[in-house]
C-alpha cells in the first residue's frame, strides 16, 4: 500500500466537520508564519490572490467540470 493509497483511505474517515478544523489549522499557521516572517506581508497583493486561485483550482474543477 502507497502513502497516497493510505491517505485516500484515511480521509474518508473525515467528516465536514473535521475537514472545517483542518482549514482552521491551515489558517492559523498561515498566521503563525505572518507572524514570525513578516517579510512575508510585505509581498504584492497579487501574489497571495495568484496562490489562492492556484490552491483552488482542483477544487473548482472537480466541483462544477468533473463527470461523475
Amino acid at each position: 500500500m502507497n502513502l497516497f493509497t493510505w491517505a485516500n483511505k484515511r480521509v474518508k474517515l473525515l467528516n465536514w466537520f473535521d475537514m472545517k478544523l483542518l482549514g482552521l489549522a491551515g489558517a492559523a499557521i498561515g498566521l503563525l508564519l505572518a507572524i514570525w516572517l513578516p517579510g512575508l506581508l510585505k509581498v504584492n497583493i497579487w501574489v497571495y490572490v495568484i496562490i489562492a486561485v492556484l490552491g483552488c483550482f482542483r477544487v473548482f474543477y472537480v466541483i462544477y467540470f468533473k463527470k461523475s
